[in-house]
């Protein structure tokens, strides 16, 4: 059994280490009949497998990504839409700050400290109004909630009088219960 498994991995290796060459892809003579190996090409061979269709385009493979039968019109021209749209709305935008700057440069410094003075007073008035209407909505707040809890606490004094006079009672009968027990007992 040893000498076959020897015999068959000598043949394997001396079929795969040795070989001849002209199988290897070496370039023969025209009268020869034989043809490089086109899975092996040896330096300066075969370097085509087949002759291209399409011309390079450069997308997957150095060809288009999309299929020649489908038709991208109308994705084209929303992309050149987008596009168009986009440049239109960055011509549009205007830095801020070179837009106040401008509107800043067209007054002069009184009038732009009157109206900074004016927003400023309708500032505080509007502080001053908020102000008085929180103030007027804890006070009717406190006022409600004083008022709940002297209604509660009129209403726990009553409970307190009618438990105690319940224990007074039960305790009226408890010393009753007591006494007619020391009677009979004597």
């Amino acid at each position: 059994m040893t000498l076959s498994l020897f015999a068959v991995m000598l043949l394997v290796t001396t079929t795969a280490c040795g070989g001849n060459p002209t199988t290897a892809g070496e370039k023969m003579t025209s009268g020869s009949g034989v043809r490089p190996n086109p899975a092996n090409p040896g330096p300066g061979k075969v370097t085509e497998l087949y002759k291209t269709i399409e011309k390079p385009e450069g997308g997957m493979n150095n060809y288009s990504d999309v299929d020649p039968r489908m038709d991208t019109s109308e994705a084209a021209a929303k992309a050149e839409r987008n596009i168009k749209q986009s440049g239109e709305l960055q011509k549009n935008v205007t830095n801020p700050f070179k837009q106040l700057g401008k509107q800043l440069d067209e007054r002069s410094i009184p009038d732009r400290v009157g109206d900074g003075a004016k927003g400023v007073a309708r500032s505080a008035q509007q502080t001053a109004e908020d102000v008085a209407k929180g103030t007027e909505r804890g006070y009717n707040n406190l006022k409600e909630n004083t008022k709940t809890f002297a209604d509660d606490l009129s209403s726990g004094v009553d409970e307190l009088k009618q438990n105690a006079k319940n224990k007074g009672d039960d305790l009226k009968d408890a010393a009753n219960d007591l006494k007619d027990t020391i009677r009979k007992a004597s």
